[in-house]
Order: C-alpha cells, then sequence, then structure tokens
C-alpha cells in the first residue's frame, strides 16, 4: 500500500512525499526542512523512513529546503546531469550528497526513474516510481505532454500531474507582462487545465485511477476551476467519478494524504 502527500505545491514551493510500507522518498523539497518535518509529523509519518530527495529541476522552489533536510537526515540527493550543471557553485555544502540520476535507483521498495520534460530549465524532468503494488508517477513543471512524457506515465496507477492554469484568467490577469504570460503558455512553460484534462482522458483510458492536480498558479487558477475543468473533460468521454477515478488539487499545504 502506497500513500502520496503533497507537503507544498505551487509557485511558493514544492514537495511531495511518497511511501510504500518502510520506504519513503521526496519529490523536491522547495520549502523549509521545519515545514517538511512537521507536516510529515502532523500525518503520522515517519521522517526517518525518506531514504532520498529526486529534485525535479533547479528553480528555488523546487529546490529551497534541500540543503538542511538533507544534511540533517543524512540524504542522497539524485537530479539530472543538467541540472547540476546549472546550479553551478552549489547552493549545497560538502555534507549534502549530491548524485547525478543515471538509471533506475531502488530505495527500498520504490524504484524511481526519470523522464524528461520541457520547461524552461536546463534539464527537467518527471519521475515514475514502481512499488510492489502499483505505479505511481509524478509529472509536473512542463509547457507541453511530450510522447516522451506520455509513454513514461502511461500506466500509472496514480499521478501527480500539473494543471497550472485557466487559460482566460491568464490572459485577462493585469498584474502579468505580455512576455510573462507568453512564457507561462510556451511548450516550455506550465501546463494548462485544458491540456491537463485531455490528458487525464488518454491516461484513465490506459489505467490510471486516482490523480492529484498540482502546481496551481494562486493568480491563474483556482482548486475550483482546475477540478471542473477536468470533470467536464472526462464526463463528456463518459467518464464519471469514483467510478472511473478520482481526483483532487494540491493547496500549497495542509492536503489529504492519498492511500493508494
Amino acid at each position: 500500500m502506497s500513500k502520496i502527500f503533497n507537503i507544498a505545491s505551487g509557485s511558493k514551493g514544492n514537495c511531495t512525499y511518497v511511501s510504500n510500507g518502510d520506504d519513503a522518498i521526496l519529490i523536491d523539497a522547495g520549502v523549509s526542512c521545519a515545514r517538511i518535518t512537521s507536516a510529515l509529523r502532523e500525518k503520522n509519518f515517519d521522517v526517518e523512513k525518506v531514504r532520498a530527495i529526486f529534485v525535479t529541476h533547479e528553480h528555488t522552489d523546487h529546490i529551497n529546503g534541500i540543503k538542511v533536510f538533507a544534511s540533517k537526515f543524512n540524504l542522497p540527493v539524485y537530479m539530472t546531469k543538467g541540472t547540476l550543471e546549472s546550479l553551478g557553485d552549489t547552493p549545497f555544502d560538502d555534507r549534502v550528497d549530491v548524485r547525478v540520476m543515471d538509471g533506475a535507483i531502488d530505495c527500498g521498495n520504490i524504484c524511481e526513474s526519470n523522464f524528461h520534460t520541457s520547461h524552461d530549465a536546463a534539464e527537467s524532468c518527471g519521475y515514475v516510481l514502481e512499488t510492489p503494488q502499483e505505479i505511481i508517477a509524478v509529472c509536473t513543471d512542463l509547457g507541453v505532454v511530450t510522447e516522451e512524457v506520455h509513454n513514461a506515465i502511461s500506466g500509472a496507477r496514480a499521478i501527480v500531474i500539473e494543471s497550472n492554469h485557466d487559460l482566460n484568467l491568464l490572459r485577462q490577469n493585469p498584474n502579468y507582462t505580455l512576455q510573462l504570460k507568453r512564457r507561462i503558455m510556451s511548450d516550455c512553460g506550465h501546463l494548462s487545465n485544458v491540456d491537463c484534462a485531455e490528458e487525464m482522458v488518454q491516461l484513465i483510458k490506459e489505467g490510471t485511477v486516482h490523480f492529484v492536480l498540482a502546481h496551481l498558479s494562486e493568480q491563474n487558477n483556482t482548486p475550483t476551476v482546475a477540478l471542473g475543468a477536468a470533470k467536464t473533460r472526462l464526463l463528456i468521454e463518459g467518464m464519471k467519478l469514483e467510478r472511473d477515478y478520482t481526483v483532487m488539487a494540491a493547496m500549497p499545504k495542509n492536503n489529504r494524504v492519498i492511500t493508494i
């Protein structure tokens, strides 16, 4: 039995906890060590069971808490070669065991592999987590679902997938420059609600049951809008909530635990 817990999600910080039995891992650690530790203890998770941190890319909302958390609990930190190189004079110190992701990594009951994503980062990636019982995928910060992405996450029982923005809210946002709007909507930006919902249709047909909509924009989206877009699109295909799938929207904090 696996559990998924979004400790933090959004532009102010991202961190996803996945556990299976006596083993757990973190995908990103973009919030403080204190917040991660407190959130895990509030849900009665043993922080000592975390075996490693896997980084999707170098943006600060994904790495801010790594230095303290990894050194405190003596954890290896995995990332792509491009991500590591982009950091230059690394923000971590010698106490942090940083490793280049090169092939599948076994962390007890969880085997991690990665896949490339299209984002404005050096070499961003998503992760597929295989446990003895099921496959889980984490796929955020991408402007488009490429063939590589779809093939990697297809068949996963549960997926944390980006549903960043509502296109109309983004276009009408007076606080965003035209350049920023174009970056977000580009193939190297963030996945819209519409594109997320379209991918969900295919994923359900290929076996996915549980979805967590993640990295929602605080200015250009809401949980209600993101969930509405997904449910409406799926209903057109005759797919019904609870019968064919479950879905929740990850908030910046105070998310519930998903048990697979």
